[in-house]
């Protein structure tokens, strides 16, 4: 499944906080003891590092190299931050595109050398690739971690036991990957968890994409955790306990995609300890799981800020049981066979910023009566909808809004007909325009400049005709480009890329009548990883930076 990226920011600001002790660590001017410099140097030997990201670890004070942070006072290593940041996309991307970003995973081997680190406190390898080595007994031994992240870094088999022997463990994240996150994943197992009964200040805990091979004692394992802030077994093929936990310090809970009642043999109803998560802030109980009625749970659960339940089917009685949720930020209703008639029991969720309506049941055009609503939005998705006819007040004309805060607006798959009323302009602050697939005709205005924080612009497979604005060109911060399967006619020229510097992603195919006309030695700003230019005509000259970008 994908995560919305605007979910995927909003945890990972929630992790951050868990996470803030750690944030005060940084690059010290000190120097490092001999010792930790021969260990860090006998682990970078073990290393494949294609891209060389580790190539400042060389000189005699390893505080100065990328990933190393050390005591201010002692100058002892105490964090290796060697995940690789680039690991989220928008979008899918061909493989070309994956593979050059999986080149900058390290890989290789991980030497016991670490273990000589002896302050050392924080380890965070995500989102490299380990070629599904074993995560190495010997991490059992790194007896001063508080944090531990081998997530989505490629590693199999069995995890070690002796992990359990970190009792100074506050974070530890096993977990896979997930939506727009680049790599293959982990690959790992465990027999039983009894071996996490020494956990007792871990906070957070992600096991989500393992595979769980005796679950009769899981819950009871996990609820032998006393610190327990954060857990996450997404997609772990398990059943939520109907013995009595004490989860009641729990802010997040992730139960995502684990079958849960998809047979007989799966019982779908929300266990009765669900009720007493009184602090519980994030929920996600969506994806592959089929769970009954859950208004008598969530009705109770007043600390919400994030809600997922997609793809239940629940229904509109759903919506009454959240109206007085009125902290939630984000909402999920994916897939739940919600009509327009029950939206107005939003109403009361006046901290509503993320609204996901997808593959719901709403149908012709969108009442009136839910400006208020969608006027409190910064994302608001519903696509995939019978809905259409002429775009709403609240978006067509922004001062409807006593407020104006939409930055994402998704509508692919409807039936909406005009595209960029004049007054959509005025939206300052939309990075996304997603329409793809619909019934859009018209031009582009001119006007379209004046969306200055704009980054995704997706209209393919629309009606839309005439020529293309050159002023397209002056939205600095546009990274995606999508216009492809329209009637679009005229020239595209320099003037249309002048100052897209951030572009990434470029698609103007099937559109016969269009022409791309540039010098043959113009050069753009920008450095695309997707070209799509299909049946649009270019000439007279050929462009040399279109060559290398097609040899690339």
């Amino acid at each position: 499944m994908n995560y919305h990226p605007f979910l995927i920011l909003l945890l990972l600001v929630f992790v951050t906080n868990l996470e803030v002790g750690f944030t005060k660590i940084h690059h010290s001017n000190t120097t490092c003891s001999e010792n930790d410099q021969k260990a860090l140097i006998e682990f970078k030997n073990g290393l494949i590092d294609k891209s060389n990201r580790l190539s400042s670890w060389t000189g005699q004070n390893c505080c100065k190299w990328d990933g190393v942070f050390c005591d201010e006072k002692t100058g002892n290593v105490v964090k290796i931050d060697l995940h690789y940041k680039n690991y989220l996309l928008d979008g899918e991307y061909p493989q070309r595109v994956l593979d050059n970003h999986t080149k900058n995973f390290l890989g290789g081997e991980l030497s016991p050398s670490l273990v000589k680190l002896k302050h050392l406190s924080y380890l965070d390898l995500s989102h490299n690739y380990f070629s599904s080595i074993q995560i190495p007994p010997f991490f059992g031994l790194l007896m001063n971690l508080r944090f531990l992240n081998l997530s989505c870094a490629g590693f199999g088999g069995y995890i070690p036991k002796n992990l359990g022997n970190l009792s100074r463990l506050e974070h530890l994240y096993l977990g896979g990957c997930y939506g727009y996150v680049i790599g293959p994943g982990n690959d790992l197992r465990v027999d039983s968890l009894r071996w996490i009964s020494k956990f007792s200040s871990l906070k957070s805990f992600d096991l989500s994409q393992l595979v769980i091979e005796d679950t009769k004692d899981l819950w009871n394992s996990i609820n032998m955790l006393p610190s327990l802030l954060s857990l996450n077994l997404e997609g772990c093929n398990i059943l939520p306990s109907f013995t009595q936990v004490n989860f009641t310090s729990l802010s997040s809970l992730n139960i995502r995609d684990n079958m849960i009642g998809m047979s007989s043999e799966n019982s779908s109803i929300i266990p009765p300890w669900f009720s007493n998560l009184t602090m519980l802030m994030n929920l996600r109980l969506g994806g592959q799981n089929k769970f009954d009625d859950p208004t008598n749970v969530l009705e109770k659960l007043s600390s919400l800020r994030v809600l997922d339940v997609s793809n239940n089917g629940f229904g509109d009685s759903l919506l009454s049981s959240l109206s007085k949720l009125n902290n939630l930020v984000y909402l999920d209703l994916l897939g739940n066979d919600i009509h327009f008639s029950s939206l107005h029991l939003l109403g009361n969720l006046t901290s509503l910023s993320v609204l996901e309506l997808r593959f719901n049941t709403l149908k012709g055009l969108i009442p009136e009566g839910l400006t208020s609503i969608f006027c409190r939005l910064s994302v608001l998705d519903l696509s995939d909808n019978e809905i259409g006819g002429l775009l709403p007040t609240f978006i067509r004309d922004p001062s409807s809004c006593l407020e104006n805060r939409l930055k994402e607006l998704y509508m692919g798959n409807t039936k909406f007909s005009d595209f960029f009323p004049e007054g959509m302009s005025m939206h300052k602050n939309l990075e996304v325009i997603d329409s793809t697939n619909s019934l859009l005709y018209g031009e582009i205005p001119s006007s379209i400049s004046k969306l200055s924080n704009l980054r995704f612009l997706r209209i393919s497979n629309n009606k839309l005709n005439g020529s293309i604005p050159s002023s397209i060109g002056q939205l600095t911060n546009l990274e995606e480009l999508d216009i492809s399967e329209n009637l679009f006619t005229g020239i595209v020229s320099e003037l249309h890329f002048v100052k897209l510097s951030k572009l990434m992603k470029l698609h103007l195919s099937k559109n016969e009548n269009l022409v791309l006309n540039v010098s043959s030695n113009w050069y753009p700003t920008f450095q695309v990883k997707e070209i799509g230019m299909a049946s649009v005509k270019v000439g007279p000259d050929f462009p040399q930076w279109l060559q290398n970008t097609v040899n690339s």
